[in-house]
């Protein structure tokens, strides 16, 4: 068989493939029903009614998530599995706390008071403060108080406070404008001085009639046995002794006001760590009527 012929015979037998296909699929004069039947012969899926699973076996207790403990820092260190508590920088501190929760524009404490309360985180005020001034033209003297020991004195220009570390370097009384309530002003006396801090040269400005503050941060606390009039102002490392507890303050922060104390006593240990976010502000209470 030479190739021409082969040739032909797989040419045809192409073409009579190609027609069969035409009249079996859907050529004219083909039979509805057989596409129909092709298709009839194909499994059909099972379409099994809805029944609802078994309720399950009577005698399985339900079980419910446990409140969560209370850890060694307080009553008040509870936070859900879902939600991280917010963590913050504090620069002043040198490292990262937490933020305390709080409601509306009152903060709770993040630890049990522990027989301590923080009141307030605030400015320390400076050791020397200017209250006023005696005496007339040409002989003006300031009146100071001692802050640390609370003794007012009578001084001028060049007296130096060893006790204080500082230096009156000078003191004027000058006449300036003062705001009035009725929106309008008034010119008053007014005295300044300027005071040297001997160890670091530092200059401070004191007027009367202004509370003069330092860049240093001190935590007012209250111990509720001493009544709710008794706060303490403790600097960094400075201690307090209270219902036979020491109290040492370790950090505090001034955004958010914060203060982490350290807690010891001859029947604990080891120590416990207080991180205390200022307690609620207290309203006086009302004076008794008479009948």
């Amino acid at each position: 068989m030479n190739r021409l012929t082969s040739e032909k015979i797989l040419v045809g037998a192409a073409l009579a493939l190609a027609v069969g296909s035409f009249a079996w699929f859907g050529g004219p004069g083909a039979s509805p029903g057989r596409s129909r039947r092709a298709a009839e012969a194909q499994p059909r899926p099972a379409f099994v009614p809805y029944a609802p699973a078994a309720e399950a076996p009577a005698g399985l207790a339900s079980r419910m998530w446990h409140s969560p403990p209370a850890q060694a820092r307080g009553t008040g260190w509870i936070y859900d599995v879902f939600t991280p508590p917010e963590i913050y920088y504090d620069a002043r501190a040198g490292e990262f706390a937490i933020r305390p929760e709080s409601s509306g524009t009152e903060a709770r404490a993040l630890a049990a008071p522990a027989g301590i309360e923080l009141v307030a985180v605030k400015r320390a005020l400076f050791p020397l403060q200017l209250l006023g001034f005696v005496g007339g033209e040409g002989h003006v003297m300031g009146s100071f108080e001692n802050i640390r020991t609370g003794e007012v004195f009578l001084a001028g220009a060049g007296r130096k406070l060893p006790a204080l570390g500082l230096a009156i370097t000078n003191f004027t009384v000058q006449r300036r404008p003062v705001p009035i309530a009725d929106g309008t002003t008034s010119s008053q006396w007014v005295g300044r001085a300027g005071v040297r801090d001997e160890r670091t040269g530092r200059l401070t400005l004191l007027t009367t009639g202004e509370r003069a503050h330092t860049d240093e941060w001190v935590a007012v606390v209250a111990l509720p046995s001493d009544g709710d009039e008794a706060w303490h102002e403790l600097r960094l490392g400075e201690e307090l002794q209270g219902a036979g507890q020491t109290y040492r303050v370790e950090a505090l922060g001034s955004d958010p006001p914060l203060a982490r104390i350290i807690a010891t006593s001859p029947s604990s240990s080891p120590p416990r760590r207080l991180s205390l976010a200022p307690r609620p502000p207290r309203l006086a209470a009302a004076p008794a009527s008479e009948e």
